[in-house]
């Protein structure tokens, strides 16, 4: 739940951004050949800002705060990293936490707790299974233990407003296969991320080159492939508005059959870092 729910806020939400001309991102072609489409208003017969399937925006966003907390009567889980503020009674006792922090380009989350009075209770912090070297702190004091990935790191104790909580997670470049049928066909990840090529046509990269693609900047959103032909570069799907973005395989970037319509850049060209 956790780990799904994290890509899908970090990918299909933001991906509907919506590009010049004020018209709706639709879907996602997964195609060998395929890009980012916009929804055109079946040809102007009907408005184009807004497609029926995307009204399924505010549904997800709703399930923001169904899905980020959860609570039992010792305390809260923390199951989403989104910069927001939690407010409850643990007992008798009114308790908010507010988050926030670097996540999901950086490696930092932080929490600060605000209660009238010192009370006990439960913090549990989900895990991501892809976490490496992962660490934690409260108020600046390193935890000796290492929380394990894919479970719900506990913090119990006494807690008293300010008290602060510090979450470290270190990413790097993986492959992970689409699918077990599949192992050879892979997308490009950076911890929750998965990274998008951004290019006019499709290049052929090797899993080589990809592992060492360098990110251009601490607070930037793009990575760079070096590869014979020239660089390539990749980044999260939010950053690829008017993009045609390809997907790995095991021998690269697939090629476009070349009589299928070529892989073009439309719309504004990503930013630059």
């Amino acid at each position: 739940m956790g780990q799904y729910g994290t890509r899908d806020v970090q990918h299909y939400p933001w991906r509907k951004e919506t590009p010049p001309r004020r018209r709706a991102f639709y879907y996602s072609d997964y195609s060998d050949d395929g890009r980012k489409v916009y929804f055109d208003g079946l040809g102007g017969i009907v408005p184009a800002q807004w497609p029926c399937c995307s009204g399924t925006l505010p549904q997800v966003a709703a399930d923001y705060r169904v899905c980020t907390y959860f609570h039992d009567s010792e305390g809260v889980y923390v199951n989403l990293f989104i910069p927001s503020t939690l407010r409850w009674r643990q007992g008798e006792v009114a308790v908010s936490l507010a988050q926030s922090g670097s996540y999901p380009l950086g490696d930092s989350v932080t929490l600060v707790i605000t209660t009238p009075r010192a009370k006990e209770f439960s913090v549990r912090l989900r895990i991501p299974q892809w976490a490496e070297s992962q660490t934690l702190y409260i108020n600046g004091t390193r935890l000796t233990t290492s929380p394990i990935p894919g479970t719900f790191a506990l913090l119990k104790r006494e807690w008293r407003s300010g008290d602060r909580i510090d979450l470290q997670l270190p990413r790097k470049i993986k492959l992970e296969p689409i699918e077990p049928t599949h192992p050879d066909t892979v997308a490009v990840t950076y911890g929750p991320l998965v990274l998008f090529c951004l290019a006019s046509d499709t290049p052929r990269v090797t899993r080589q080159e990809l592992f060492q693609a360098t990110r251009q900047g601490l607070d930037c959103d793009k990575w760079l492939v070096n590869t014979p032909s020239g660089p390539v570069q990749l980044a999260p799907f939010w950053a690829s508005v008017g993009a045609s973005v390809p997907y790995q395989t095991e021998r690269g970037y697939r090629t476009a059959d070349p009589r299928s319509p070529k892989m073009v850049l439309i719309g504004r060209a990503p930013r630059e870092c």
